[in-house]
């Protein structure tokens, strides 16, 4: 999510990244600078990220 969004308030963001972390998980909720809905600026560490989460490795 980048800080132009129009389609994602950004509250969802910070209440989804509030109960996240008071559930103990490590939450990283920054956002894009000056980008919208759906900013894709770093596919390879988001896939890195998801592997690292669900424990699939190639």
């Amino acid at each position: 999510m980048g800080i132009r969004d129009s389609d994602t308030a950004r509250t969802v963001v910070g209440d989804l990244a509030a109960s996240l972390y008071g559930l103990g998980d490590d939450v990283n909720s920054l956002m894009y600078w000056d980008q919208g809905h759906g900013a894709n600026t770093d596919a390879a560490d988001f896939i890195t990220w998801v592997g690292r989460v669900t424990g699939r490795r190639k």
